[in-house]
């Protein structure tokens, strides 16, 4: 992510791993006798550039002859390979192995906020349906567990910013906030609001977007002309 361009990577890594010589002399690095060196690059679709070189240059490396180098790429576009690396698919020996990881499921995403309550010992921090609700709204968003702690963390700041409120007088004893469902709630609409509600209550006529308009009258058409009240997603968008 530091990189000023894609085509950097080349001498970060030779920095890494000692080798001189340029590309060339990476590439001859990667290939002499000695133990295997595990490569993991996060971010992988960063690495974009024209004609993929760079991208096309890095798969092909654990298949040279005699290469030593294992590729781990780690990336957010779960096509990246099929959608911008075709000329891999069309080497079966060059196809990499896809690992999908799937978005993490409500009770993992509890764990996680649970876990890392435990270690800033802060167990009473977040009530328990506080964190039941977030794991819940998240995980049928995106199911990402990043968003769920900012969740929770801001709404520790929402709850800290209400009892500062509520402290006027001096005689008040400073504790923990206890952060509840409201809090949470909260900072749930404020990410996951529904701006067309919003927009509703603030204009009476004009609700919804114009291709959204088009989009539900073609769908109620083909309802009302079909006999067959299934629609595929297809046919609505060639209607549209």
């Amino acid at each position: 992510m530091s990189l000023r361009s894609s085509h950097a990577i080349f001498p970060l890594l030779a920095y890494k791993l000692k080798a001189t010589g340029g590309h060339s002399g990476l590439q001859k690095f990667l290939t002499t006798p000695g133990p295997t060196i595990l490569l993991i690059l996060d971010e992988m679709d960063q690495l974009d550039s024209k004609a993929q070189d760079v991208l096309y240059t890095i798969f092909e490396w654990p298949y040279l002859p005699q290469s030593r180098l294992c590729l781990i790429g780690i990336a957010n576009a779960l096509d990246l390979t099929d959608r911008i690396l075709s000329r891999l698919q069309a080497q079966p020996h060059f196809r990499p192995l896809l690992l999908h990881f799937p978005p993490y499921s409500r009770q993992e995403l509890a764990t996680i906020i649970q876990d890392r309550l435990t270690k800033a010992s802060a167990e009473g921090m977040l009530d328990a349906s506080a964190v039941q609700f977030c794991a819940r709204k998240v995980s049928a968003v995106s199911g990402d567990a990043r968003k769920a702690l900012d969740i929770c963390r801001r709404a520790v700041e929402v709850a800290e910013a209400d009892e500062r409120q509520k402290a006027s007088s001096p005689r008040s004893e400073a504790k923990a906030s206890l952060v509840s469902l409201p809090q949470v709630a909260k900072v749930l609409s404020e990410v996951y609001g529904d701006r067309m509600a919003s927009q509703s209550s603030s204009s009476e006529g004009e609700s919804f977007p114009l291709q959204q308009k088009l989009l539900v009258c073609c769908l109620l058409l083909l309802i009302r002309n079909r006999k067959n009240k299934e629609m595929t997603l297809g046919k609505v968008r060639w209607s549209v």
